[in-house]
C-alpha cells in the first residue's frame, strides 16, 4: 500500500494535492479551447478526437489481430482493448454533462442515442443467424425466445456489441454514480476516494474468453455470456470512475502530458510484458494495464495539441466524421469483415488455382489485414454515411435513433 501510495504521489502528485485541498468543485469547470457547443455545454474536440482513435483501435483490433505467428499477435495486442478508451470517454462524457442531469431525461436519451440504434443494426446479424441455423450458437432453443438472448447477450449476433448490454449497467447506475461523487467524507468523494479499492477488486474478476463461451448447449452459451458481461461490469467500472475523475479534475489534464515519459514506460512495458509470453498472468490482462496507461497518455497529448487541431480545420473536420459515425462503424463493420471473409472464401472455393506465390508471409499478411481495415472501417462509414442520407430524405431528423450517427 506504500509503495502504491507512493507511485500515485510521483505519477498524479498536483492532481492529489488539488484533491486534498478542496480547490476545484466537482463539475464545474469549463474547458477554454473550442467554440462549439452540445446543448449548454462546450464541445470539447480534444474528447472528439478521442473517440476516433478509440473506433480505430477497435476496427484494427478485429482486422489486424489475425493467423500470422507473431505480428498477428504483435498487432492485436496494439489494437486490442479500444473498448478501455470508450469506457473512459463514456464516463468523462457522463461526468461532463451531469450538472443538468435529471434520472429519467438521462435514460431516455440513452435510449434513443445507445440502445435504438443497436436494436435496429441487430436485425441484419439476427436475421443471418436465424437464417441460417447451422451457423447459429442458440439453435435448438424456440427462436421467438432466441431474439432477446441475443440482443441481451449481444456477443452472438454481432460480436463486439456484448459492449451494449454492459454500458446499459452503467445508465441504470447514473443515479447512484452521482450521489457516491457528491458524497464525502473528509471533504473528499467517495467514489473517487474508493478508486484504489475498485481497481482491486477489478483484478479479481476474471473475464470470460470467447472460445469458451462457445462451449457447451446453447443455454450454457447464453449463460456464460450474460456472466462474461456482469464481469466485463465490474473490471470496466474503476475506468469508467476515472474518466468521471478527470472530467472532475479536466484543469490538470496537462499533469499527464508532464508525466508522459512515465506513462509511455509503463503503457510499453505492460504491453511488451503481455506480448512476450506472459499472457498467461490474469491480474496483468483483466485491468487491460497497457491501454489504461496509453488511454491516459493519449488524454494529455490531445489536451496539450487541441490548439494544433484546431489550426488544421481539414484534419479536424476528417477526425470529427470519424467521431460522429464512431457507433454506426462499431454496430456495422463486424458485418463487413464477415461479407469480406465469405466473399474470399467463396472465390477459393470455385478457383482454387488462386495462389499467392513469391510475397514474404508477413508482407501477404499485412497486405490482407490492412484490406480488411480498410473494407471494415471505410465501408461502415460509407454504409452508415449512406443510410443517414436516406433517412434524411424520408424526412426522418433523428437519424441516430437507427443508425447511431
Amino acid at each position: 500500500m506504500q509503495i502504491g501510495g507512493f507511485f500515485s504521489r510521483v505519477l498524479f502528485g498536483r492532481l492529489l494535492k488539488t484533491l486534498d485541498n478542496g480547490s476545484v468543485k466537482i463539475g464545474r469547470e469549463r474547458n477554454t479551447m473550442t467554440s462549439q457547443k452540445v446543448g449548454t455545454h462546450e464541445k470539447l474536440n480534444y474528447m472528439n478526437i478521442f473517440r476516433a482513435l478509440a473506433i480505430f483501435l477497435v476496427v484494427g483490433a478485429h482486422s489486424y489481430g489475425s493467423s500470422h505467428p507473431f505480428f498477428g499477435k504483435f498487432f492485436l495486442q496494439l489494437f486490442e482493448h479500444g473498448t478501455v478508451l470508450f469506457v473512459f470517454i463514456a464516463g468523462f462524457l457522463f461526468q461532463y454533462l451531469s450538472d443538468t442531469f435529471e434520472y429519467k431525461t438521462y435514460l431516455k436519451k440513452k435510449f434513443i442515442n445507445v440502445i435504438s440504434p443497436y436494436l435496429f443494426t441487430s436485425i441484419i446479424g439476427i436475421a443471418g443467424l436465424l437464417a441460417f441455423p447451422s451457423s447459429n450458437p442458440l439453435n435448438g432453443i424456440n427462436e421467438l425466445l432466441q431474439i432477446p438472448m441475443f440482443l441481451t447477450s449481444g456477443s452472438f449476433h454481432n460480436g463486439p456489441t456484448w459492449y451494449i448490454p454492459m454500458i446499459c449497467l452503467f445508465f441504470l447506475c447514473a443515479k447512484w454514480l452521482i450521489k457516491w461523487r457528491d458524497y464525502e467524507i473528509g471533504g473528499k468523494s467517495v467514489l473517487y476516494s474508493s478508486l484504489i479499492v475498485l481497481i482491486f477488486i477489478s483484478l479479481l474478476v476474471p473475464r470470460i474468453s470467447v472460445p469458451w463461451i462457445m462451449v457447451g448447449t446453447p443455454w450454457q452459451m447464453y449463460i456464460k455470456a450474460e456472466i462474461n458481461i456482469l464481469c466485463s461490469f465490474v473490471v470496466f467500472f474503476p475506468i469508467y470512475v476515472l474518466g468521471m475523475f478527470f472530467a472532475s479534475y479536466r484543469r490538470y489534464i496537462p499533469v499527464l502530458y508532464e508525466r508522459r515519459k512515465i506513462l509511455w514506460f509503463l503503457t510499453i512495458a505492460s504491453w511488451l510484458f503481455v506480448l512476450f509470453g506472459c499472457n498467461h498472468w490474469p491480474i496483468i490482462t483483466r485491468l487491460m494495464t497497457a491501454k489504461v496507461f496509453f488511454t491516459l497518455v493519449a488524454l494529455g497529448y490531445l489536451e496539450r495539441y487541441d490548439k494544433v487541431f484546431l489550426a488544421h480545420p481539414n484534419i479536424n473536420k476528417m477526425l470529427d466524421l470519424f467521431a460522429t459515425y464512431s457507433f454506426s462503424i462499431f454496430f456495422l463493420h463486424t458485418y463487413l469483415l464477415r461479407l469480406l471473409s465469405g466473399t474470399l472464401h467463396y472465390l477459393l472455393h470455385i478457383h482454387p488455382d488462386i495462389i499467392i506465390t513469391n510475397v514474404p508471409s508477413f508482407l501477404l499478411w499485412f497486405a490482407m489485414a490492412t484490406g480488411r481495415f480498410c473494407v471494415a472501417f471505410i465501408g461502415s462509414l460509407l454504409v452508415a454515411f449512406v443510410a443517414k442520407k436516406i433517412l434524411t430524405k424520408m424526412g426522418i431528423k433523428n437519424t441516430r435513433f437507427f443508425i447511431g450517427a
